[in-house]
């Protein structure tokens, strides 16, 4: 519609529409755009009434149609613009409450949050500490699943103490070694020709670790002390030891060296040492010869102690055919490291073939796992 006075009264009501909207109903700017509102539509319908129409109906109707949806434009005009200005976070239209909860029940809410917050993390810790923890965790597990008693435990190892019984006599590993020691005495009931089997459960349980500290603390008391390597496949002994030795036990056992060129003297430990040698083509097998007897009761009856630094039980049962000639058999379980049903299965087998003295020795013990 193409009227002056029509198009002023139109924008002034919708500018007065937008300010409105910028006030709250107590302000009494907004009361005043009200009233000024009212007379701005009064005044848009005097001018609509003056408006000239056409004498017929249909003339009538189209006018007002016309003026119906130019009124309905500019209204989606000033409501997108009333859009563009409100935030991201606010909501255009009224929120809408359903219902109000924990109104009356604020402390039971409490503890059955806070109960279940303390629920979570202890079931978390069961699963993985109880259910899923595989490896043993304390000496009283240990003892629990071999039924055997605990005959020393070696503290975690700190830094430099790989060879404490040596080079730091007064640290806690060392002493640990020296009650164990006192322990073998008293599990082999006799002070002198003492022969020891170690052997553990799977590799890396301290196996070589456990045979070399122990011999240096018997080599404190007896003067002859020798260690002989009976892992024939995986060993390491000669590389710690730092000796150059290819010829060693096995090689002796097969006849192709006498047994005073396979037996090295270690001029700073003051140690004798026999190394596994070539790897045999069927390492069970040989340590099941008479010459394999022959040679430890040779060894026993020469050197005051004698430590057999055997393959792990738990693949290879390799120990067994020695224990009964040995005086102890000292089996070595590795503090969070030993599998716990690999470990039962070994030492129940090993207890029903070995009639002798089996002592256990805890290795690599936290403070934390002492104390449990």
């Amino acid at each position: 519609i193409e009227h002056t006075q029509l198009s002023i009264l139109v924008s002034e009501y919708n500018d007065l529409i937008f300010q409105q909207n910028e006030y709250d109903e107590r302000d009494p700017l907004w009361v005043k755009n009200r009233k000024q509102l009212n007379d701005v539509k009064m005044r848009l319908l005097k001018t609509l009434k003056t408006i000239p129409h056409s004498p017929t109906e249909a003339g009538n109707t189209v006018n007002l149609k016309a003026c119906y949806t130019y009124l309905q434009q500019k209204k989606e005009e000033i409501q997108e613009k009333m859009l563009s200005h409100v935030p991201d976070n606010v909501l255009p239209g009224d929120t809408r409450v359903v219902a109000i909860i924990n109104t009356h029940k604020l402390f039971e809410t409490y503890i059955m949050y806070m109960l279940i917050g303390l629920l979570i993390p202890c079931i978390f810790f069961l699963l993985k500490e109880v259910i899923f923890r595989f490896t043993v965790q304390s000496g009283g597990e240990v003892e629990r699943i071999s039924e055997l008693p605990i005959a020393g435990m070696i503290k975690r190892l700190g830094q430099n103490e790989m060879f404490a019984a040596r080079y730091a006599p007064e640290s806690g590993v060392a002493i640990s070694f020296r009650s164990l020691w006192l322990n073998m005495e008293q599990l082999a009931q006799k002070v002198s020709s003492i022969s020891i089997l170690l052997t553990s459960t799977e590799p890396k349980d301290g196996k070589t670790f456990m045979a070399f500290n122990l011999a240096l603390t018997c080599r404190q008391k007896y003067k002859n002390v020798l260690i002989v390597d009976f892992d024939f496949l995986h060993s390491t002994f000669s590389e710690q030891m730092g000796l150059e030795a290819e010829e060693g036990v096995s090689d002796f056992l097969t006849g192709q060296v006498p047994l005073s060129d396979i037996i090295y003297h270690h001029p700073e430990y003051e140690l004798d040492i026999i190394p596994a040698g070539t790897i045999p083509p069927n390492p069970g097998k040989l340590l099941q010869e008479p010459a394999t007897k022959n040679l430890i009761k040779t060894l026993t009856q020469k050197y005051d102690c004698v430590l057999f630094d055997m393959r792990p039980f738990g693949l290879v049962p390799d120990a067994l055919y020695l224990s009964e000639m040995v005086d102890v058999v000292l089996y070595v379980v590795r503090n969070d490291a030993t599998n716990k049903n690999f470990f039962k299965d070994s030492i129940n087998e090993l207890k029903e073939g070995n009639k002798g003295n089996i002592g256990i020795v805890y290795n690599d013990v936290s403070r934390f796992a002492m104390k449990k």
